[in-house]
């Protein structure tokens, strides 16, 4: 039952023991060959789903080493026949196809949200067409492309499902697209695929219409989809609402036998480092396979909810309804029964929705409604607006020049709560400085009236993206812009903000750079550094002219930082403490330094993206990368250089790569003293 323990749904997890005991993924095809074996040998699985996808051939693969010795020369009989013998058992993605085939195996795959994407790998036949479901009134989102299975494991799989799933406005994951078109046909997800699977692979009709949702026809069950083949995700609980079992314990045969006999088997992972978790209405952070393990269970139980397309006329004519009596009454109230009596109307619409939902399981919106209430109550205070509209005036002007409009009309709706807002205190807050490299050159072949319409577009732009996530402008001094986050209104993701607002700058000095050069002008580059720490902030200067500012040592350390980019080739360099903050960005580790006016090590960093928007290919970048790195810090030179040699040849736009090359150049002829312990010391600003 919802709330409790569906022992139905196991989930083979790939969690930190197994990645620690047996390597990080991905494993050697052999070895998840292996797990498949022992699920349906050892524990009798009914059905097994992988979470996770099987694009890349296996980088441990040796099936050519047997060609390379035989063209080194060796011709023997017994090496012929050696091969014949072993060249099977060397072809790991082979082994895992040998392994999956004849069984009742799910493997999932990915659809690119992009307009234009591409096609990689196997994802199998489609599931119907979509001709036969708009037929129904369903039109299922499309998709231009999808990364999928290596076609020789897609081949020899028994079905497979995408693992794509909705993110609603404020990050968190209600819906699962049952359905995604591609190429004109329709293509379930992997918890629909894993029940088809499981009932011996019933088409899929459709049922319903009309004013009615639209409902999918599984075997015996029913499941209703919206408009674009959606459903809500029926979750049992929080996390740890099905049980999981470790693949180590899988692999080694320590999982308890009934645990897993004639269970539906999902393999996924539970791990930070593999970037699946998703955060839902039920908890902050769940695995993306328990999703698509609640799925299965609503299917099963019958518990999906339904939106039905009368739900919207029926919310809009509740909004009418509702917002007429309030714009009758109000005004003939005084402030608290106002409010009373709006409260009374936005609960009375939540009980609605709460009771539709389950006693008829059906989703119901309620946003128009409780904003109608608080337009109504709105309206009826529009009086004490007007006695109050000086002050709030006065307050916008006081934080105009600095804060984006949308967080000055909210500090201007309630002055009195934050006018202590401008008085100096200390915060815990990130701050940004951008400056033009190379910039000032190009200015002087410029005549100035061309450089100040340059400048003002410029500084336009960056100050928007900088209001786009919520920034203070600072000053500009110059061609610098200098932002901060986290004042004056709070904002707990500060860092992450100013990150974003820094990738998103590096976009937009490549556009104005690009046409920057069809009008003449000689190129620029754009360097940010980023820091987080504790601060002072608030409004500070003299009695002549005054600022609304941060001051202190992460601020120095942030235009230190800003400085480095030149040094190191980069766009942008962020502290550890802004690192530290971000737990699901990808960075480059560039450094450790020394800069001038602190006594301490400084972890230096660039930014590469967010989990999820970095290919295998960069992470796999990533780690050759971090190697090298470590070779240099213990000295290996020889080894350093040799990464370093693959990562110039694979991506020669990097100059970070050539800087490290040929620092440790000077260090193989002069080394560094006995002291040195990877620190780089800037004596200078």
């Amino acid at each position: 039952m919802p709330g409790g323990m569906d022992e139905r749904i196991v989930i083979v997890d790939l969690d930190e023991r197994s990645l620690a005991s047996l390597g990080r993924w991905p494993w050697r095809r052999d070895r998840v060959a292996a797990l498949v074996d022992q699920l349906f040998e050892r524990y009798s699985a009914a059905v097994v789903g992988f979470d996770v996808a099987f694009a890349e051939p296996d980088p441990a693969d040796a099936s050519g080493l047997l060609e390379e010795i035989r063209r080194g020369g060796a011709t023997a009989p017994e090496l012929d026949a050696a091969s014949r013998v072993l060249q099977p058992l060397l072809d790991r993605d082979k082994r895992l196809a040998e392994a999956l085939r004849g069984r009742p195996v799910v493997l999932s795959y990915y659809f690119s949200p992009e307009p234009v994407a591409r096609s990689d790998g196997d994802i199998g036949p489609a599931a119907m067409t979509a001709h036969s479901l708009s037929a129904a009134g369903v039109n299922p989102i499309r998709s231009a492309g999808y990364s999928g299975n290596l076609a020789v494991l897609q081949s020899a799989a028994s079905n497979a499902g995408h693992f794509n799933a909705f993110s609603d406005d404020d990050g968190r994951t209600r819906r699962v697209p049952l359905l995604v078109e591609y190429a004109g046909g329709v293509y379930e997800s992997l918890g629909l695929a894993v029940v088809r699977q499981m009932l011996g692979m019933p088409a899929i009709r459709t049922a319903g219409g009309g004013a009615r949702q639209t409902r999918l026809q599984v075997g015996k069950w029913t499941i209703p989809v919206n408009a674009s083949g959606a459903a809500y995700i029926p979750f049992r609980g929080p996390k740890g609402s099905f049980r999981y079992v470790s693949a180590a314990d899988v692999l080694s045969g320590e999982a308890p036998v009934n645990m897993l006999q004639g269970k539906i088997i999902l393999v996924g992972s539970s791990a930070p480092g593999l970037f699946d978790l998703r955060a839902t209405p039920v908890s902050e952070v769940m695995p993306g396979v328990e999703m698509h393990a609640n799925i299965i269970s609503g299917i099963l139980d019958q518990r999906l909810k339904s939106s039905p397309r009368y739900a919207n006329a029926a919310a809009a004519l509740l909004t009418l309804l509702g917002g007429a009596f309030l714009a009758f009454w109000l005004p003939k109230l005084g402030p608290t029964r106002g409010l009373a009596v709006s409260g009374a109307v936005m609960l009375l619409s939540i009980a609605i929705g709460a009771g539709l939902w389950a006693g008829l399981g059906i989703v119901f919106p309620l946003g128009t409604l409780l904003v109608s209430a608080l337009s109504m109550l709105g309206l009826s205070s529009f009086h004490g607006y007007l006695v109050e509209n000086k002050a709030r005036r006065e307050f916008a002007r006081a934080f105009g020049p600095y804060v984006p409009p949308g967080l000055v009309e909210q500090m201007a709706g309630n002055p009195t709560r934050y006018r202590d807002l401008i008085k100096p205190r200390n915060e815990t807050l990130s701050v940004l400085f951008a400056d033009l490299r190379g910039f000032t050159s190009v200015a002087e072949s410029m005549a100035p009236e061309k450089v100040r319409l340059f400048l003002n577009d410029y500084l336009t732009e960056m100050s928007q993206v900088i209001h786009e996530y919520r920034g203070t402008v600072d000053k500009y001094i110059g061609d610098e812009v200098m932002a901060f986050w986290g004042a004056p209104l709070d904002d707990p993701d500060h860092a992450r903000h100013a990150v974003l607002t820094a990738l998103d700058m590096q976009v937009l000095i490549a556009r104005l750079r690009d046409e920057a050069r069809d009008s003449g002008m000689a190129p620029f580059d754009l360097s940010v550094g980023i820091n987080t720490g504790l601060m002072s902030v608030g409004d500070m200067g003299s009695t002549f002219r005054r600022s609304y500012t941060v001051l202190g040592d992460p601020v120095n350390l942030a235009k230190r930082l800003e400085s480095l980019t030149r040094y190191y080739g980069v766009g942008v360099i962020i502290g550890e403490q802004t690192r530290l903050r971000i737990p699901d960005l990808i960075c480059r580790e560039i450094d450790w330094v020394q800069v001038r006016g602190r006594g301490e090590m400084v972890k230096i960093f660039e930014p590469l993206g967010f989990a999820g928007e970095i290919s295998g290919e960069r992470l796999e970048e990533l780690e050759l990368w971090n190697r090298a790195l470590s070779a240099y810090r213990l000295r290996d030179w020889k080894a350093a250089r040799r990464l370093l040699g693959e990562l110039s040849r694979a991506r020669n736009d990097n100059h970070l790569y050539p800087f490290y090359d040929a620092r440790i150049a000077r260090f193989e002829r002069v080394p560094p003293p006995d002291s040195w312990r990877g620190v780089t010391v800037f004596d200078q600003k």
